[in-house]
């Protein structure tokens, strides 16, 4: 970083091994850093992340060497082929990429505000509410309140999405969750292709699988139900009818007149058995 009175234009900070035992500094106690980069591919960080005077400042970490123990902030958090639970914090980021074979857990306090959410192909991101104790305990799935959600194919999430006002929704396959989604009116759909060929074709076309409870504008959506949603979502093609089908977990959407979704039948093993993985770290919600 800067300990200067003048300015830094770029930063970048790597740690392959070692122990930092007071934590990171990004931007450094004096001047100013216009943009910090943090890269960990391993070594212990006995200490806080934080950006300091960086005015941008993105952290990431490359496979499951490194030891975090302290609180991440950070303005874009990457994650690439990490496959152990971090017992880092997440604080204060705004941005959260996960990438490679990554099949993680991130802690954060009570729910988080992100832009954007990037859930690349095949990756599994569980994200987790803490207490304020410093030995973490994990209580449930965080609430993610979301401007932007990307999504790869065959990628899982386990936490609660709630939509904000006008967000903006890509797709390049279903997202399969264990948790709870809340949609909202004016929110634009960016879906892959393939999904619109078959949207437009009359055929349903499924968002998210694993849902334990769907949420419209407020209103709770019944198990088993048909809801016109013309007119709630942008980016789809004009003066056709829409509907959500909300059925055993799966949310679909289709296009035409309204047929009754096929049944869908669970596989033995759910989105939610993958977090048996997370045992002794994870205490699942159960509802009635």
């Amino acid at each position: 970083g800067s300990k200067t009175s003048g300015s830094v234009d770029n930063a970048h900070i790597i740690i392959t091994g070692g122990i930092i035992k007071n934590g990171i500094n990004a931007g450094g106690t004096a001047g100013a850093v216009t943009h910090a980069q943090i890269t960990i591919t391993g070594g212990v960080i006995d200490g806080d992340i934080t950006k300091g005077n960086a005015q941008n400042a993105d952290v990431i970490i490359q496979g499951s060497d490194a030891n975090i123990t302290g609180d991440v902030e950070a303005d874009s958090l990457t994650l690439y082929n990490v496959q152990k639970n971090m017992a880092a914090s997440v604080k204060s980021v705004k941005e959260i990429t996960t990438a490679g074979n990554t099949n993680t857990a991130i802690a954060v306090g009570n729910g988080i505000e992100l832009d954007t959410l990037h859930l690349n192909n095949g990756t599994t991101l569980s994200v987790l509410n803490t207490t304020d104790s410093t030995e973490i305990a994990i209580a449930a799935e965080a609430s993610i309140t979301l401007t932007e959600l990307i999504v790869g194919a065959g990628a899982t999430l386990n936490a609660n999405i709630i939509f904000a006002e006008e967000a903006f929704l890509r797709m390049e396959g279903a997202l399969a969750m264990g948790s709870d989604i809340t949609l909202t009116t004016g929110m634009t759909l960016d879906l892959a292709d393939h999904m619109l060929t078959d949207l437009y074709n009359g055929e349903y076309v499924t968002l998210f699988t694993g849902v334990d409870r769907l949420t419209l504008n407020s209103v709770e959506l019944d198990n088993d139900s048909v809801t016109d949603v013309t007119g709630i979502f942008n980016g789809l093609r004009a003066d056709d009818t829409y509907y959500l089908s909300y059925n055993n977990g799966d949310v679909s959407l289709f296009a035409g007149s309204y047929e009754p979704a096929p049944l869908s039948i669970p596989e033995p093993t759910t989105t939610t058995l993958s977090l048996l993985a997370l045992a002794g770290l994870v205490a699942r919600r159960r509802r009635s």
